[in-house]
């Protein structure tokens, strides 16, 4: 569903409109400032993720972000984000394989993909919820997740810097596990 300035609601099948597959039950949307696109990140029921995204002037465009990437089938827990300072959209999910992975784009770059567990040494352990965002007053990137013990962990990478693992709620002392 969509509605134009004072208009009416419309509704618009972009699955079928770009020739996608068809989606599990999962999906991000945000807007992209550096490229004035908005973008929507799915799921496939092979294991993908496809991007699904639009420039103002021009027609909803599909790219299957697995495929071009070669990154590892992921499962139902995703999240999609711009970074500002980046200059840079990422999608980050969960794979199969119980890493947390990053694909990602720069303003005029080609995707790329990243295994997040490993490249900040954070434990593999089952997650249940993930959030990705940006953090200007931290000039840094934070994807958030809930481990299987229940406690808050965050993968975050300052502007030109490494990727670091921080179990948040080890910080706080009197953090209650977060359950879902």
């Amino acid at each position: 569903m969509f509605c134009r300035a004072g208009s009416i609601w419309e509704h618009m099948d972009l699955t079928e409109l770009v020739h996608a597959p068809r989606a599990v039950d999962v999906m991000v949307g945000y807007e992209w400032r550096d490229a004035r696109s908005q973008q929507i990140a799915i799921v496939s029921e092979d294991g993908h993720i496809h991007e699904l995204y639009m420039v103002p002037g021009q027609s909803w465009q599909h790219v299957d972000l697995t495929t071009i990437t070669s990154a590892p089938a992921a499962t139902n827990i995703l999240t999609g984000y711009a970074w500002d300072q980046g200059h840079s959209k990422q999608i980050a999910y969960v794979g199969l394989d119980g890493h947390i992975h990053e694909l990602y784009v720069e303003s005029g770059q080609n995707w790329r993909h990243v295994d997040l567990t490993a490249i900040s040494h954070a434990p593999i352990t089952p997650i249940t919820s993930l959030v990705g965002y940006g953090w200007s007053a931290g000039n840094s990137k934070q994807v958030t997740y809930v481990d299987n013990e229940g406690n808050v962990c965050e993968l975050w990478m300052p502007y030109h810097n490494n990727w670091q693992a921080t179990n948040l709620s080890s910080l706080v002392r009197s953090a209650v596990p977060v359950r879902f």
